[in-house]
């Protein structure tokens, strides 16, 4: 997605971020402040969609 400032608005400023933790999926299962943007009740279906849009790349 496009860094436009709507897209900044929406879902935050990502390009300080290196490494494998460019991946939003990364910081899904490794930061635990990501998961504090979600209700605890779609943890798991998120997990899911995150692992498989991974597969789905494969």
């Amino acid at each position: 997605m496009a860094k436009t400032p709507p897209a900044v608005a929406l879902l935050g400023h990502h390009t300080q971020y290196t490494g494998h933790a460019r991946s939003a999926t990364y910081r899904w299962f490794t930061d635990p402040v990501v998961c504090e943007r979600c209700h605890p009740d779609g943890h798991g279906e998120n997990s899911r969609t995150a692992v498989a849009l991974l597969r789905e790349g494969e």
